[in-house]
């Protein structure tokens, strides 16, 4: 099921108007004229999954702070220069106030690229966790695809994962 961009209704594509049909005001499902089941609104966020969201990020950025801050000092020793992969969003309409719909133009790629000295092209995907493992699944499959190629073509591939005990570990592509 989706939410509707524009009344944040869940609904089944099946069973909604088409876009061209819509009006200015709330849409609502088909069908609903003739007494088909309502479609219930989207539930109300859970304040806890919030709270854990929240965190979640946080600790994500403070990784990615730590690695950026790592980055830097291999740039200054004149080891490497690795830089953070922008993600590749399309903005399709501003709503306003800062805020705007935007979706992602082409596959995700891994979060760090760059060459170390000697000129060998290094790849890494980060992935923080506050739990004791992480799982295969939390690399797409794009980045999947990119990897291995990058890889079969001789650039140095990893997959860095922080706990939130502190550890890091830099874990070669090939074993991932």
């Amino acid at each position: 099921s989706i939410i509707c961009i524009f009344c944040k209704y869940t609904f089944c594509l099946e069973q909604h108007r088409p876009a061209e049909s819509r009006s200015a005001e709330r849409c609502s499902p088909r069908g609903a004229e003739e007494g088909a089941p309502k479609l219930k609104p989207k539930k109300a966020p859970d304040p806890k999954r919030q709270l854990q969201g929240k965190i979640a990020k946080a600790q994500g950025a403070r990784f990615e702070d730590k690695l950026q801050a790592s980055f830097d000092w291999y740039a200054a020793q004149g080891l490497a220069a690795v830089e953070k992969t922008p993600e590749p969003l399309r903005v399709a309409r501003n709503l306003g106030n800062g805020k705007f719909l935007a979706f992602y133009e082409k596959k995700a790629q891994p979060d760090y690229k760059g060459t170390v000295r000697g000129g060998r092209t290094v790849n890494f995907e980060a992935k923080s966790t506050a739990t004791d493992r992480v799982t295969q699944n939390r690399v797409t499959e794009g980045q999947w695809d990119y990897l291995q190629d990058q890889q079969r073509l001789g650039a140095l591939c990893y997959v860095i994962i922080g706990f939130s005990s502190g550890a890091v570990y830099r874990l070669p592509w090939s074993d991932w």
